[in-house]
């Protein structure tokens, strides 16, 4: 993958200036930097929300195993900082779980984990029982960023080979949900769920602070690369230099590059809906909406 440093090499050749002898503010690396970071994610990023098939680059696959539930060791009250369980074995060292309280849910964060004990909790909704039921929830990767929905895997995941269905609510039979805690995204299994489960999601687009930090588009697209080489000098000239027709011109060969890489993901490609026709058709004859979620794009809505 080309790292940062040769795409700034490549717009030294293409605008004929060097950055290190240009001696402007702006100029030097670091700014540099900010600017290919914000060009990189904006490639990434326009593929999702076109809805086209995101680059194979960002495409990425996880997964586990489900482990079995356990149970409060005691009672818990809302002001704990502290909850202890019969086995904290199958627990991860941080994370999060659900307490089910007479079937009703309640998510819970926890930063340690002493023999059984948890540490550090927070987010206790209400009071808790002995023995109420305790249920892992499972953090996707630290590059995780949205869910990519394809042939064998639904809405971006399957549990023993069968796909599951993204809920907004508590999930249950073949459904999950997500628990997204701002910094963390944790996959929602049903209770009493068991068995291997596995995750097909796009990453998050690279951040690019450094020298050699890598592009998210591949070397097999030098062309496309180009883009990034373009958003720059359109940067160039426009803030730094002030020469505006310049600068129109590197935004109109980095926008035709865009527009014909997002035009060829959909040549001879029809879109699939998540919910099928005769779902959606029954939701209209009954009059009623029901919820979806887009997983590439990562968005909720209704169905007419």
């Amino acid at each position: 993958m080309a790292t940062s440093a040769q795409i700034l090499t490549r717009l030294e050749g293409v605008t004929k200036i060097s950055k290190d002898t240009i001696g402007i503010p702006g100029a030097e690396d670091t700014q540099l930097y900010v600017m290919l970071n914000a060009a990189n994610n904006e490639w990434v990023e326009a593929f999702k929300v076109g809805a086209g098939e995101p680059p194979q680059r960002i495409k990425k696959e996880g997964g586990g195993t489900i482990v079995a539930s356990t149970d409060l060791d005691g009672a818990v009250a809302t002001t704990d900082t502290t909850v202890d369980v019969t086995s904290a074995t199958d627990l991860d060292s941080s994370g999060a779980i659900v307490v089910y309280d007479g079937g009703m849910p309640d998510t819970i964060e926890y930063t340690g984990v002493s023999t059984n004990q948890l540490t550090g909790v927070t987010g206790i909704g209400f009071a808790h029982s002995d023995a109420d039921q305790v249920v892992k929830l499972y953090a996707l990767p630290s590059d995780f960023d949205d869910l990519r929905s394809a042939e064998g895997y639904g809405d971006g995941v399957r549990v023993n080979n069968t796909n599951y269905e993204y809920t907004s609510g508590v999930p249950s039979g073949s459904q999950f949900s997500l628990y997204d805690n701002g910094t963390t995204t944790y996959l929602w299994f049903p209770l009493d769920s068991s068995g291997d489960f596995s995750v097909l999601y796009n990453k998050n687009s690279t951040t690019i602070d450094d020298s050699t930090d890598t592009v998210d588009i591949p070397d097999s697209q030098p062309h496309n690369q180009l883009f990034l080489v373009y958003r720059l000098a359109e940067y160039l000239y426009r803030d730094i230099l002030s020469i505006p027709d310049k600068a129109q011109g590197a935004k109109n060969l980095a926008d035709t590059i865009l527009s014909r890489e997002l035009k060829k993901q959909w040549i001879n490609k029809r879109p699939k809906l998540l919910r099928s026709a005769n779902q959606l058709n029954a939701s209209a004859e009954a009059g009623s909406r029901v919820e979806y979620y887009s997983s590439k794009a990562g968005a909720h809505g209704f169905s007419l």
